[in-house]
């Protein structure tokens, strides 16, 4: 339901009617299983997954700089997941409020698809297998009214997806090679993590644009994001659209290029030519040298830098 701290319809409507005009697709975030606020209608005792000792889970944010959950008695609450089984009955509900809005939005769903909770409950157990037959379930579900982006999503329901978003080059720190990457690269578009809210600068994602077709993208506020301090919302400590601007201007114009060139192309081959250097061969017969080392990467096209990469066509290089 629209609430009136997001601003009133009217707002809504003319951000709508702008994104159409200029034939942009906006999806509206949503989580459908985690629950911040207990009320009349939601009881963790009755709805919330167990944990292995039948008490209603309790899931905490973790913070990176000091290793630990973050407890009880912190400023930032913990959240309860809805046990999988509501989860159908949510999405027809969901759906349903919006057509009783005259809402016709597309959705980017941040929490289902990526990690699968199962409930412990008592003499009602769902396993996480089940509890992944669910989720697919209601995927489908909410596919069939909307189109989706999903967080980090499996290869099993990345497919009903438009964009697969925060997606890392690798999966492991040992495995250089992005198997995962280039397998889901197949099957839906991908777009990499925030730009502005990791440690790495944007020719990294730049590079791995290049290398695996995957967009770019950045978590931007219209305000300082100080106020977000101690709340769920942490993480958007670097947002502000004025200190992003120019380099976004400037990333989404590079894409532009690179996609002109890559853009939709199958890949069709992609190797390793050295440690942290690597050569991708698209459809068309464009190739891609990325290297990631230290050191420049000497090729018969030409010398790549290091943290660059190299566009090749026949004839030699771009």
């Amino acid at each position: 339901r629209l609430v009136k701290e997001n601003g009133p319809r009217a707002e809504l409507d003319a951000l709508l009617s702008a994104a159409q005009k200029k034939n942009t697709r906006l999806y509206w975030q949503m989580n459908l299983s985690r629950v911040y606020d207990n009320g009349r209608s939601y009881l963790p005792y009755f709805h919330a997954i167990r944990d292995y000792s039948n008490e209603a889970a309790q899931i905490y944010l973790y913070t990176p700089d000091t290793a630990k959950f973050n407890g009880r008695y912190d400023p930032i609450r913990a959240y309860t997941r809805i046990s999988p089984k509501y989860l159908p009955y949510l999405a027809d509900q969901f759906l349903a409020d919006l057509k009783g809005q005259a809402l016709d939005v597309d959705l980017a769903i941040g929490d289902l698809g990526h990690d699968v909770f199962a409930d412990y409950r008592y003499n009602n157990v769902i396993s996480a297998v089940q509890a992944n037959d669910i989720v697919v379930d209601t995927l489908n579900k909410l596919h069939a009214d909307a189109a989706l982006t999903l967080n980090d999503a499996s290869s099993e329901v990345a497919p009903l997806a438009d964009y697969v978003v925060n997606v890392s080059r690798q999966s492991r720190d040992y495995a250089t090679i992005p198997f995962r990457q280039l397998a889901l690269r197949g099957l839906t578009n991908l777009v990499g993590q925030d730009v502005n809210l990791g440690s790495r600068n944007v020719n990294y994602y730049l590079m791995q644009s290049a290398e695996l077709g995957m967009g770019v993208k950045y978590t931007v506020s219209a305000q300082n994001p100080d106020i977000l301090k101690s709340s769920h919302f942490e993480a958007v400590y670097a947002a502000d659209w004025a200190d992003w601007k120019d380099e976004i201007i400037q990333a989404a114009m590079t894409c532009q290029e690179m996609s002109a060139l890559i853009g939709g192309q199958q890949i069709t081959n992609h190797v390793m030519l050295e440690k942290n250097v690597f050569q991708t061969t698209y459809q068309n017969g464009v190739t891609v040298i990325t290297n990631y080392g230290a050191l420049p990467y000497e090729s018969a096209s030409g010398v790549v830098e290091a943290g660059t990469y190299l566009l090749v066509q026949e004839g030699g290089a771009l």
